[in-house]
């Protein structure tokens, strides 16, 4: 925490608000890991006491959980809608895969045979395998709606779909 009592004196102040002359800096911590800062300022010099510094390092603590939880809840989120695309996908992948199988037995024998049927037994190929990738892009879009992976780069193909088990053994 930082009290700048004036910050024309101040050679450690970075300047936040135009023409203020005290500032109150607090780090947000949680489990000694610091999200960020919490900074007030006033256009009084002297205008902060100690007694404010730790009623905002007190309320400070109050917002790390506040937004630590906030995290929490969209993890959570997110993870419930990928747990649904992913229970609405294996429920539809037996029904689109003997879709799909039926549809390439029956292309292979109607091939050279009737051009037609060749055609449409195509369409409903890549029309089945489209109602496939557009559950799983809903999903997608609704994960990155809740604030996950949007800043992470594309997940490798392989990779897609696998669950990760990470172990704490210091909190045991």
């Amino acid at each position: 925490s930082y009290l700048c009592a004036d910050t024309a004196e101040d050679e450690l102040y970075l300047t936040g608000v135009e023409g203020a002359r005290s500032s109150l800096t607090v780090p947000l911590l949680l489990h000694d890991e610091v999200m960020g800062t919490f900074n007030v300022e006033s256009a009084r010099p002297g205008a902060f006491t100690q007694r404010d510094l730790q009623y905002l390092e007190l309320f400070c603590r109050e917002v790390a959980v506040a937004l630590n939880t906030l995290s929490l809840l969209k993890v959570e989120k997110a993870s419930a809608v990928l747990e649904g695309t992913r229970k609405l996908l294996c429920e539809v992948a037996e029904p689109v895969d003997s879709v799909l199988n039926d549809a390439v037995s029956l292309l292979s024998r109607f091939q050279t045979h009737d051009e037609d049927t060749s055609r449409k037994l195509r369409q409903i190929l890549h029309h089945t395998r489209l109602v496939r990738d557009r559950i799983r892009e809903v999903g997608d879009a609704l994960s990155a709606g809740c604030g996950i992976g949007s800043d992470q780069q594309e997940v490798h193909p392989l990779l897609r779909s696998k669950r990760i088990l990470v172990v704490d053994t210091e909190n045991e």
